[in-house]
């Protein structure tokens, strides 16, 4: 038991006793609305009381300790969201991914926050099932949180609670007591998919009879991304002026995004993004006749073809909105498997609707879609192989890095073509396709040792 507080015992300034028995300490660390702020605690003897009290005017002399409020995690990455130099759409993500981790720490007080807590969010949000409740009633299968998108919630708060430290909120990240989210295979989260040799000539035949019949306008860009590895805002945002057949050069100068339906033109991602890729021969072929065609359609308009104008444009000479080359994409994926059953509702006069499966043949039905001459060619492709996976235009540009690699380029030069600030990072997002290629060209250097030990005599 704690000794009562004698008559005559005096305790030092900042210093008062307990009922409990502890000793409260207190240290003014500035004024606010000409009011003392301070912050305090509370010690088991006076000996760690006056200790603790000692450190705390310490770091507060050294401007490591915070002045105590009562801004909450909401308010504070809201502060720090509108402080970013970042693209809106940048913007708009870090939002989104910080909007999961709200929802469950947002309400605190951001200097009460501490590791406990970041860890009991995670793994709350690791258990949280994505998807609508609308989705879920159309039948889709709703997941978990994937360990992508929860490393980049703990990213987010990472950034915030440090920015708090550096502005002397906070005394310490409470997001740096946590493990950085890890993949199931222990790896890093998840990169792209990527394509195979057989994948990515079935798409390259397809999409080129498709362009042939009139049906993807869009599928010179598609090809310029799994040529080369573009991102898309590079892509949707290239020039004919970009395009030098002479030197034999790609010039990529510009990036387009769309903010809320509004095309906007930035600058490239990082100042290495800025750069001058040589053109394969199959893209240059393609380049030449997407030119031939925006000359053709800018006469039909009576208009001059000018060097800045869309190398991808509309119809009416404008840029394309970015999300489209997803379509594009899209439609084209969906052209390699269009055979299959489809659920057709039928209702009767006076019974209940049910549901009724519907076999036909979906490629007769789009086939009617596409000019007779090319009907032949197109039924011939999309019979000659299976569907391929669902991708996306990030994945073009996956499908372009590892293709590359595993056709003996330097890490160097990919890393160059493909815009990365660093080659590192190159060799962080390409990792699986060095460990592949390591293994299937792995080189006995002693096979006469390894002829010895199972007693079979060396080949000549």
């Amino acid at each position: 038991m704690p000794r009562a507080k004698e008559a005559g015992d005096k305790l030092p300034e900042g210093m008062d006793r307990l009922p409990s028995g502890k000793y409260r300490w207190r240290v003014t660390v500035g004024y606010r609305n000409g009011k003392q702020v301070r912050v305090t605690g509370a010690s088991d003897t006076l000996k760690e009381a006056k200790l603790d009290r000692a450190k705390a005017i310490a770091d507060y002399e050294r401007r490591v300790l915070a002045m105590p409020d009562r801004v909450t995690v909401k308010d504070y990455a809201l502060r720090w969201l509108e402080v970013q130099d970042v693209r809106p759409n940048t913007r708009k993500m870090y939002a989104h991914e910080l909007s999961y981790a709200l929802e469950v720490v947002g309400d605190m007080p951001l200097r009460d926050v501490r590791p406990t807590h970041i860890k009991d969010a995670l793994a709350t949000l690791k258990n949280r099932v994505m998807g609508s409740a609308a989705a879920k009633k159309r039948g889709v299968k709703l997941h978990t949180m994937s360990t992508r998108t929860l490393g980049k919630v703990r990213t987010r708060l990472h950034s915030i609670f440090a920015a708090a430290q550096a502005d002397q909120r906070i005394y310490t990240n409470p997001v740096e007591a946590t493990k950085r989210i890890k993949g199931q295979d222990g790896g890093d989260a998840r990169q792209g998919v990527a394509l195979d040799f057989d994948q990515a000539a079935r798409l390259h035949e397809l999409g080129d009879a498709l362009h042939a019949a009139g049906v993807c306008r869009l599928w010179v860009a598609i090809f310029t991304a799994v040529s080369i590895g573009l991102r898309r805002g590079e892509v949707m945002g290239l020039r004919i002026e970009d395009v030098d057949l002479e030197k034999n050069l790609l010039t990529i100068r510009q990036n387009l995004i769309s903010v809320d339906g509004v095309i906007q033109i930035s600058k490239p991602k990082t100042r290495q993004s800025t750069r001058d890729i040589p053109i394969p021969p199959s893209l240059r072929v393609a380049l030449e006749q997407q030119c031939a065609a925006m000359q053709e359609e800018a006469s039909i308009r009576g208009e001059r073809l000018r060097a800045d104008a869309p190398l991808f444009a509309t119809v009416t000479g404008e840029y394309t909105q970015p999300d489209n080359l997803y379509r594009a994409l899209k439609g084209v994926l969906a052209w390699s498997n269009p055979n299959g059953a489809v659920n057709k509702p039928r209702a009767k006069r006076g019974a209940k609707t049910r549901v009724v499966t519907v076999q036909r043949s979906e490629l007769e039905r789009r086939l009617k879609t596409v000019p007779i001459a090319h009907r032949a060619r197109l039924e011939a492709i999309i019979n000659d192989g299976a569907a391929l996976p669902r991708i996306s235009p990030h994945d073009l540009r996956h499908t372009a890095g590892t293709q590359m690699l595993r056709r003996k380029m330097p890490f160097e030069v990919v890393s160059k073509v493909l815009g990365h600030a660093k080659v590192s990072i190159t060799l962080d997002v390409y990792r699986h396709v060095l460990e592949s290629e390591t293994k299937a060209e792995m080189v006995d250097l002693y096979p006469l040792r390894a002829a010895r030990v199972v007693g079979v005599a060396p080949m000549n």
